[in-house]
């Protein structure tokens, strides 16, 4: 007479440890997609797809393109420039690194 009460138990188990596991194998697919995602955007430049090269001039680094030659500061990095004392040292030794750089011409 018990019987339906035993099955009633085992199967509340199983279905909670496949709810368990289905979570699980969730987050691991989320992380997974988000790693995927990452490597296909990872130091690719957002213009023309070219790889970025990451370089540091005066103490701030920033992010190059080899292919367009575009200029990218992360967040952090853009927020250290604008609160620096000395931004105008960051801008000269910006404009020498882009000087020696033959395909870059300033827009005066």
């Amino acid at each position: 007479m018990e019987r339906p009460q035993e099955e009633a138990y085992f199967y509340k188990l199983n279905r909670e440890l496949i709810e368990a596991r289905r979570k699980i194998n969730n987050e691991e697919r989320a992380k997974k997609t988000l790693v995927a995602g990452k490597k296909s955007h990872w130091m690719v430049c957002p213009k023309c797809g070219g790889k970025m090269v990451e370089k540091e001039i005066s103490k701030i680094m920033l992010e190059q393109c080899e292919s367009c030659h575009g200029i990218y500061f992360d967040e952090a990095e853009f927020g250290t420039l604008i609160k620096a004392h000395q931004q105008k040292s960051f801008l000269d030794y910006l404009n020498k690194f882009l000087a020696v750089n033959e395909h870059w011409t300033p827009d005066l």
